[in-house]
């Protein structure tokens, strides 16, 4: 299978980020810095202005993605991190434990935290495992994303769900948003649903689909680069794909897009976010 997350899909990250600069630019550049309500007045009192700060509720704080988010978000934001099962070690902020399928407990903790922005990160994200727990993966990426939109709706806030270029099948290539999705496995089909789920729940919803992510892992889970770093230092043999083409994305930049998207409001759309570079995995 030859496959791509989306054709252009790293100028597609260029028009959003330059769409997201301009609105932020045009409405708040002459106030404040580029992160908008995000920075403080020279002199402003610092604990007013924590009280003024937007607060953002990110879910899946111990996955590789969750992390990055939660700590380039934590000095701009009041952040709330929630895990399932591996309390992470963050440098600031103190994240509490979320089982996305226990509804009620869902509906409580955003009660309680009142975010103005929920980035839903968390996810049953490990493909094989999907396949081998199919009702697993239906209970976390569907159900778990429909009470974690519901939730949103009922305190008033605004959704960015992330999603993954596993929703398309891989056969075209260069695929872009206007493609209609076909997922050959159950983990890009929950995640599917979980868009339809989202969207269907909550209209204040950004759907972002991620291509392929590298960067260092979190000392709670190990991610592709440790695992091949691993090998190879261990001189042991890298079995990898010989047919599939991807478009990596930097994870850090994946957080700061995620950032952008927090100061564009008025954006409601389904983006296919990868880097610029096609390689062979």
């Amino acid at each position: 299978m030859v496959f791509e997350s989306g054709r252009a899909i790293g100028q597609r990250a260029d028009r959003l980020r330059t769409a997201v600069e301009v609105f932020v630019t045009a409405t708040l550049g002459n106030k404040m810095g580029s992160k908008g309500a995000c920075r403080p007045y020279i002199g402003q009192n610092p604990n007013v202005h924590r009280l003024t700060m937007k607060r953002i509720l990110v879910t899946g704080v111990s996955g590789f993605l969750g992390r990055y988010v939660a700590t380039t978000l934590m000095p701009q934001y009041v952040v709330l991190g929630t895990y399932r099962s591996h309390a992470p070690g963050l440098d600031a902020g103190e994240p509490t434990r979320l089982d996305l399928t226990d509804v009620e407990g869902v509906h409580t903790t955003f009660r309680k935290f009142r975010p103005d922005v929920v980035v839903h990160a968390a996810a049953l994200g490990d493909v094989d495992a999907c396949e081998q727990h199919p009702n697993d993966a239906y209970d976390v990426n569907v159900r778990g994303t429909e009470a974690i939109a519901r939730a949103t709706v009922a305190v008033g806030a605004r959704l960015i769900y992330i999603s993954t270029d596993q929703v398309y099948d891989g056969d075209k290539g260069h695929y872009d948003e206007a493609d209609v999705p076909q997922p050959l496995m159950v983990y890009g089909r929950t995640k599917l649903e979980g868009e339809h789920r989202a969207v269907a729940v909550c209209r204040d919803t950004v759907i972002l689909r991620l291509a392929l992510l590298y960067g260092w892992g979190i000392p709670t889970r190990l991610n592709f680069v440790d695992w091949l770093v691993a090998r190879l230092r261990a001189g042991q043999e890298v079995p990898l794909f010989v047919d599939q083409y991807r478009t990596p994305l930097y994870v850090v930049q994946a957080a700061e897009a995620i950032g952008r998207l927090i100061d564009a409001p008025e954006v409601r759309e389904t983006f296919n976010l990868g880097g610029r570079g096609r390689i062979k995995r």
